[in-house]
């Protein structure tokens, strides 16, 4: 496993993923091809840089390729302190192409083994995960469209509507804790996060490398807005400008 929080003589000089404490990868490899349309240019997500940049060699086989390392499902009980796990940075558990036994390897068996941890999960394939019936301590994620998926760009109205149709499937789960990485915000979704049911939100702005892009300012406050009328606890990733900062957890 990965330690998110990088510390040199005891100061904190890097915080990774800011919302988990480890990431694990039991499952590399993702073949949804998503980008995003920047001001300067299209932008391949941050997984598929660092699978084809300082992580390379570990997938010899390219980012689109499906690794399995079942030797890694048993790292989470070398910690003994309860931490928050996510379980596929590097990957979709929920992806069409993810075996059967794999996934229930990684989202069932793993999590009851190390019941004091808390396994966060995110797929863009929510229909990947119905069926399933999780353990408590694991909570389920989706992430809003890109602009680029399968090799293919997608309107607004097809992005719209897929959100929409992976809330709904994202209702059908049979799991406690429910949650939505809105990052990068980069459309205006509020409407369709009405009535949404979620138990956590995580807000981003989009980057392109070292570039930052924040969405637009009556966007997000009309997103919050609607979370904030459902209690919904929010987390803003670093590169996200608004003040106050928020980084809250499900109660």
């Amino acid at each position: 496993m990965n330690k998110q929080k990088k510390y040199v003589n005891g100061k904190l000089v890097s915080r990774g993923i800011e919302w988990t404490d480890y990431t694990i990868n039991a499952i590399a490899g993702c073949k949804h091809g998503c980008a995003w349309l920047m001001t300067d240019g299209k932008a391949p997500c941050y997984a598929e840089t660092t699978a084809e940049g300082v992580a390379s060699s570990a997938y010899p086989q390219g980012f689109a390729h499906h690794y399995y390392y079942p030797e890694r499902l048993d790292e989470p009980l070398s910690v003994k302190e309860p931490s928050r796990i996510f379980l596929d940075s590097m990957s979709d558990v929920g992806g069409f192409w993810v075996p059967d036994e794999q996934r229930r390897a990684v989202l069932i068996d793993m999590p009851k083994k190390a019941y004091w941890h808390t396994f966060q999960s995110l797929t863009k394939n929510p229909k990947g995960l119905l069926g399933i019936e999780f353990p408590q301590n694991v909570w389920v994620g989706v992430s809003t469209p890109p602009d680029v998926m399968w090799g293919h760009a997608l309107s607004m109205r097809q992005k719209l509507r897929k959100l929409e149709i992976d809330l709904q499937t994202l209702r059908e789960i049979k799991v406690k804790t429910k949650w939505y990485s809105i990052e990068p915000l980069s459309l205006d979704c509020a409407e369709q996060f009405r009535n949404h049911g979620l138990d956590w939100a995580v807000i981003g702005a989009a980057s392109n490398g070292a570039k930052k892009y924040q969405p637009n300012p009556d966007h997000l406050n009309k997103l919050l807005e609607v979370m904030d009328e459902q209690h919904t606890p929010l987390f803003f990733k670093g590169n996200l400008i608004h003040n106050p900062h928020r980084e809250e957890y499900p109660k």
